[in-house]
């Protein structure tokens, strides 16, 4: 059976950061800026990441797993509220080891 081979059309327009975020830069952003306000020109400076709803294409393309800018959010979000109790019961074991030592 033959390999599977990544689209290398898109492989040149995006690059795959460490974590599976797909980073690109905006379209129509190369040229023909003059009929263009300042801000649109200063926000097509500024890279982005793909949104949930293209990452499903993304992966058919390039044959590997990938994770949209929302999931990588939201998985932060959720191991800054995991990392609260997980400091405290780190912290109960020292004690515990504390009170042996003076027993």
């Amino acid at each position: 059976m033959p390999k599977n081979k990544s689209h290398k059309g898109l492989l040149k327009r995006v690059k795959i950061t460490k974590s599976g975020k797909i980073k690109f830069k905006p379209p129509r952003s190369r040229h023909l800026k003059s009929n263009k306000t300042g801000l649109q020109v200063q926000s097509y400076r500024k890279s982005r990441h793909a949104r949930s709803g293209d990452m499903g294409a993304y992966e058919k393309l390039l044959f590997r797993g990938l994770r949209s800018q929302e999931q990588h959010e939201a998985d932060d979000a959720k191991a800054a509220t995991e990392s609260t109790p997980a400091a405290e019961t780190k912290a109960a074991p020292k004690t515990k080891r504390a009170a042996k030592a003076k027993a």
